[in-house]
Formats: C-alpha cells, structure tokens, sequence
C-alpha cells in the first residue's frame, strides 16, 4: 500500500509532467474503477486539462480547467504510470527497465495526451478508483 510519502512523491512526479496538457482520448477497461460511470467520465476528461496536482491524505486530487476536479485513490495496490517519448515515471519513481508488459491487464484507465504522453492508472486487486 501507497504510504503518505509515496503519495506525495506520486504526486509531485504527477504535478511535473500532467500540467496543462489537452487530454485526447479516455479509456476505461474496467467500469468499476470508476465512480460515476465509464462514459460521463470520458466526456467529461476529453478536451480539459489538469491545472493542478494536490494531495489530502492518501487522495490525489486533479484540478481540471473547468473547474471541476478528478480524483484518485491507490487503495492496496494502485499505481499511476506516465509515459511520454522519452521516460516513464511509475509509482513515485522513474525506471527505464519498464516495458510494454507493465501495460496490460492491470492498466484500468489509459489517458492520452494531444502531445502523445499517456497516464495508466494500473491496480492489481482493483480497490483502487478515479
């Protein structure tokens, strides 16, 4: 389980590469994760940007440009995983020995950016949500 550092890290590593990056496309491959249904929370993602990464606890909240927020919690087993052209930064930390593997049946939510980078949000024993 994520612990209030991990969180935080996660965080920061989130708040350097999401900012005021469109988001292209939204999918969900598995509904439970989340909470108000698969296709409001695609319209509601695609076209926004974030404008902020904040943390309350272990809550990672997303501040979105139109005023409303996304949040996300790891739960047990939780992790988000940002890949641009470049690097991959997963769990609070960047490892370039991540491959394609990492993103298969545990990657629930994929968001894709218009510049090309992706968020994952992968949760093993899926108690985790956005």
């Amino acid at each position: 389980m994520p612990e209030l550092p991990e969180v935080e890290t996660i965080r920061r590593d989130l708040e350097a590469n999401l900012l005021h990056k469109e988001i292209a496309s939204v999918t969900v491959r598995l509904p439970k994760i989340t909470k108000n249904g698969t296709k409001d929370f695609t319209n509601f993602l695609i076209g926004q940007e974030f404008t902020a990464v904040k943390r309350r606890g272990k809550l990672l909240i997303l501040d979105i440009n139109n005023k409303l927020h996304l949040t996300c919690h790891l739960r047990m087993t939780g992790q988000l995983i940002y890949q641009d052209k470049t690097k991959i930064t997963a769990g609070g930390h960047s490892d370039p020995g991540f491959g394609p593997e990492l993103f298969n049946g545990k990657s629930h939510i994929e968001i894709k950016f218009a510049d090309g980078s992706t968020l994952f949000f992968n949760d093993l024993r899926q108690f985790g949500y956005m």
